[in-house]
């Protein structure tokens, strides 16, 4: 029996040029519509930012991809190297059979180069590493913070656009609810690099080259996510190409940023509090680098008092590198001095529970777990239209 197809289009009632709503056909559900809205400049109904919106959800609910209008040429031909990348890290994704109707727009005029900028530690350091690269930072609402949250949407348009400005740059904000669609059928950090190269394809007019910033360093090449160094360029076109830029660990990006006020005055991290909670793992982490860096005087967004010398969480691969990094900072400051025997101590910890889950395959289990109910909610959904269709 076939499966039912993910369909994607844009919608023909669009409110304006700024606008370039997507409507999302799972199965035989009720269609679902997606905002894309910019504050400025057109967005253009471009196939390949279709292409990118569609394919991870496709692939991990399994279902035929249908697409109005088509991709362009170049991503069409390296859809196939994306399908092999994506299925050597997770097997289990399916490879779902792919078409389009319609004629493909002509391609984008290009343009200038643009950083996707959240005002975190990693777009923050991208920016200072790279700055006379670049002319448009673009911030997107509906990423870690909703759209429909409207103060902590303000709040995170006003810092951003207040960096564009003390840099002499041009601002550009998408807004979008991608998220209240996408998220039953895929994981955000696993899609969070197609949603940005779809909307770098959106901009195509103003935009020919985009910078997605790392988040960690080398050691990226080790470890599947939604954005990577050989991945974030497969979803490029003609005219609009992406980069994986500037990998290195959080400690020494802090330490880049540390002394520019404008990056640090409203700098965010966390994803549990808009003014950093001080005990989340990003929050420890940055509490921790200001003590080795004695910057707490150049960082407004961050209190002393949350400080606790000796207090280090360890809860990722990606982490384990980055303490490192923080530790041979804090041998050489001699500050503060119980951190790198916690550092110790946590790393050892990790390794530990890290050896555990992948003696067990943990990680794969629930991988797997979670893409069984998925794909299961993506039956049921389009079986549930099809019943209240029947007379």
């Amino acid at each position: 029996m076939s499966r039912p197809a993910l369909s994607l289009s844009f919608a023909p009632d669009q409110p304006s040029p700024r606008h370039a709503d997507v409507v999302v056909l799972a199965g035989n559900g009720p269609s679902r519509r997606i905002r894309f809205e910019s504050d400025g400049p057109p967005l253009r109904r471009s196939g390949d930012a279709l292409f990118c919106l569609g394919l991870i959800p496709a692939m991990e609910v399994d279902a035929p991809l249908r697409l109005d209008p088509p991709p362009g040429q170049v991503l069409s031909h390296r859809a196939a190297g994306i399908l092999d990348m994506l299925q050597r890290w997770y097997p289990g994704l399916s490879r779902p059979a792919w078409s389009a109707t319609g004629a493909p727009l002509a391609p984008a005029k290009g343009g200038g180069t643009a950083l996707f900028f959240s005002g975190g530690v990693d777009s923050s350091y991208s920016l200072n590493h790279d700055r006379t690269r670049i002319d448009t930072l673009i911030t997107l609402i509906g990423a870690d913070v909703p759209a429909a949250e409207a103060d902590r949407a303000a709040r995170l348009a006003e810092t951003t656009r207040a960096v564009a400005l003390a840099e002499g740059m041009r601002h550009i904000l998408i807004t979008t609810d991608v998220r209240t669609v996408f998220d039953r059928m895929i994981s955000w950090v696993d899609y969070h690099g197609a949603v940005l190269a779809a909307v770098a394809h959106l901009l195509g007019d103003e935009v020919g080259h985009a910078l997605i910033a790392s988040s960690a360093d080398e050691a990226t090449y080790l470890r599947p996510w939604g954005t990577h160094p050989d991945l974030d360029p497969l979803w490029g076109s003609e005219t609009v190409t992406l980069e994986h830029h500037a990998l290195a660990p959080r400690f020494s990006k802090i330490a880049r940023i540390v002394d520019t006020p404008h990056l640090m005055a409203g700098l965010r991290v966390c994803d549990y509090d808009d003014n950093n909670c001080g005990t989340c793992p990003d929050c420890v982490f940055m509490l921790n680098a200001l003590a080795v860096l004695d910057g707490f005087a150049r960082a407004p967004t961050y209190d002393r008092a949350d400080f606790v010398d000796g207090r280090v969480i360890a809860d990722g691969r990606g982490t384990r590198t980055d303490l490192l990094d923080m530790r041979a900072a804090a041998v050489a400051a001699g500050r503060p001095a119980d951190l790198p025997r916690a550092i110790d101590r946590a790393i050892a910890a990790f390794d530990r529970r890290d050896q555990l889950n992948r003696a067990l395959a943990l990680d794969t289990l629930r991988r797997r777990f979670k893409r069984w109910k998925r794909r299961g909610r993506y039956l049921r959904a389009s079986a549930a239209a099809s019943d209240r269709s029947r007379p």
